[in-house]
């Protein structure tokens, strides 16, 4: 059995503009694959690391760190003890792809709240990391119809 000449006859059956078209689309797949779980690995262990050294240390550090700025501390706290647990559910759904575009959604408001704190404290060069982040939200929903490896896929 020679697959090489195998293959080539496949190709000839095929026109090659749908060839091409076809590993276009699963080109387009896989990178969109590879960034939405590189996002979502991100995320998740965002929170992950957060609620394992306990929620409240990182609600207390929060506090500490916008005590300068004009929000209330209460507010802050609940953000603070909250924030973990969102970012690991919102990380544990990009990277599954389940709810793909729900999570990116959520993802990306919560990347508008966190620009909102730091924009207040003027720690632009975190507000910097905090754009590139939301960039990458908006890349993986502008191409949400190359979700096709993930558990919305299986799901349908």
């Amino acid at each position: 059995m020679d697959t090489g000449r195998d293959l080539q006859r496949f190709r000839s059956v095929i026109p090659s503009h749908l060839n091409k078209k076809f590993y276009m689309e699963t080109s387009m797949a896989l990178a969109f694959l590879l960034l939405r779980v590189t996002l979502g690995l991100n995320i998740l262990l965002h929170g992950y690391v957060r609620l394992a050294k306990g929620p409240g240390k990182f609600a207390e550090a929060l506090k500490k760190d916008f005590e300068s700025t004009a929000l209330p501390q209460g507010l802050v706290s609940l953000f603070g003890k909250s924030l973990p647990v969102i970012e690991f559910a919102i990380g544990l759904s990009i990277t599954l792809g389940i709810g793909t575009q729900i999570g990116l959604i959520a993802g990306s408001i919560v990347i508008i709240l966190l620009m909102i704190g730091k924009s207040l404290k003027e720690d632009w060069v975190v507000v910097t990391y905090q754009l590139i982040y939301s960039l990458v939200y908006a890349a993986l929903l502008f191409a949400i119809r190359y979700n096709s490896y993930s558990a919305d896929q299986l799901l349908k």
